[in-house]
């Protein structure tokens, strides 16, 4: 698969992924998908893209429990 950022050839890994929010960070062990050596773009399988989504929305959430968003009406 070449890499759609720089097409450079892409190489099949598994790998932990650290997704970092508001400086708080979470690690994904053993994320599966093609990585790009040259320019280090990624393109996750389903199965670990669908955990990695899952574990970003569930690290906004706490986020936002610890820090609610601030709630301005409009009129």
């Amino acid at each position: 698969m070449k890499c759609p950022e720089c097409g450079y050839e892409m190489q099949h890994e598994t790998w932990d992924k650290v997704l970092t929010i508001q400086g708080k960070s979470l690690t994904v062990h053993a994320v599966c998908g093609n990585r790009c050596a040259e320019c280090g773009e990624a393109v996750f399988d389903d199965e670990s893209y669908d955990r990695v989504v899952a574990a970003s929305d569930g690290l906004v959430r706490a986020l936002r429990k610890v820090n609610p968003p601030e709630v301005k009406v409009i009129r």
